[in-house]
């Protein structure tokens, strides 16, 4: 049976984005088109398909990246490239999917 409506959300790092060499890089592109895929084969059915990007997030991984280049450094690095000038916070992000998968979302 396939569905007349839903929501459907993936999260991406924003390193799909930039042209610097990693290994994951073409990894998250790639799950972008698939979700634009996914998006223009279901928007006939009534699902909708969020990606979200949300660029460096404070989080433990931060402090273990930082045991081998020092917290300071790397938080110099990631700010540098940071319009807003700060990090984001988890919850920050858990809101908008939360958002975005409810009924208020459009």
């Amino acid at each position: 049976m396939e569905r007349e409506s839903g929501k459907l959300q993936e999260d991406h790092g924003f390193n799909g984005l930039t042209a610097l060499p990693h290994h994951l890089r073409s990894n998250q592109s790639g799950d972008a088109l698939y979700a634009r895929t996914w998006a223009a084969e279901f928007k006939g059915r009534g699902i909708r398909v969020n990606t979200h990007r949300p660029g460096v997030t404070d989080t433990p991984i931060l402090d273990s990246q930082s045991e081998t280049q020092g917290r300071d450094e790397v938080m110099k690095m990631y700010l540098n490239m940071i319009p807003i000038g700060r990090l984001a916070e988890a919850v920050e992000i858990a809101n908008a999917a939360v958002f975005l998968g409810s009924d208020q979302s459009s």
